[in-house]
């Protein structure tokens, strides 16, 4: 619970920020609107960020899959008499590519 509150501190000011900018509430009156409906809609955000982090995933194993097939048969193609293993060289442009798409998609 110690380390969560930060961040719930960091997002709840997130949100009060954006109800000072839309409604011009001062700070603490903003803070307030903003927990009550975070509070209100709580569902929702869990629906919400559940499905945009189920989705980022699979955008993520679509790119790595995308990469891995291109970087085969390009091996295949170009390389295969000089190389022992071209799955393992597969496997290692899908972990680069894992991370590099995490790295644009976050």
């Amino acid at each position: 619970m110690y380390f969560c509150l930060p961040r719930c501190i960091q997002y709840l000011n997130k949100n009060a920020y954006i109800q000072t900018a839309l409604f011009g509430y001062p700070l603490c009156k903003a803070s307030r609107e903003a927990f009550f409906l975070i509070a209100r809609h709580a569902f929702r955000m869990t629906a919400i960020g559940l499905v945009s982090t189920i989705s980022l995933v699979f955008c993520r194993l679509f790119i790595v899959v995308g990469v891995s097939l291109v970087a085969f048969y390009a091996m295949e193609e170009l390389y295969a008499p000089e190389m022992f293993s071209i799955l393992s060289m597969v496997l290692l442009v899908a972990v680069i590519s894992w991370y590099v798409a995490s790295m644009f998609t976050g």
